[in-house]
């Protein structure tokens, strides 16, 4: 079953997808939409920090092309490259999610628990919408 931030993702996704400009305000405020049509009052920073940072730096495939005010760099995006980076050399997804997690923290020399970001990275690897 999906999360609700794999849910917030895509849904934000088709959001994003009818417009030809995005920077970090309107990336948010299309976030918080999602949590709205969904529902959802937890209004967690990790999830959307690392959305928007994958949206601004080119690692979201968008079927037409956009207009992108790049560079909004988060500790979710390192997170969340490094991620891109496990997945792109094994090519399938690690289950469980707390396995996958601990390769992202063992690379990056940390130890922290994942707060939404493998959800959003899951759901943009799923729907083949991440590069």
């Amino acid at each position: 079953m999906a999360s609700k931030y794999y849910k917030i993702t895509l849904l934000t996704f088709d959001k994003l997808e009818k417009l030809n400009t995005l920077n970090k305000n309107i990336i948010f405020d299309c976030w918080n939409k999602s949590l709205n049509e969904l529902g959802i009052n937890y209004k967690k920073g990790c999830p959307k920090y690392a959305f928007t940072s994958l949206v601004l730096n080119d690692h979201v495939i968008f079927r037409k092309n956009k207009y992108i005010q790049k560079d909004f760099i988060t500790k979710e995006y390192l997170y969340c490259k490094t991620a891109i980076d496990i997945l792109n050399k094994k090519r399938i997804i690690i289950y469980p999610k707390i396995y996958f997690w601990k390769l992202i923290n063992n690379q990056l020399s940390i130890n922290r628990s994942h707060q939404g970001e493998l959800d959003v990275i899951l759901a943009l690897w799923e729907n083949k919408i991440l590069r």
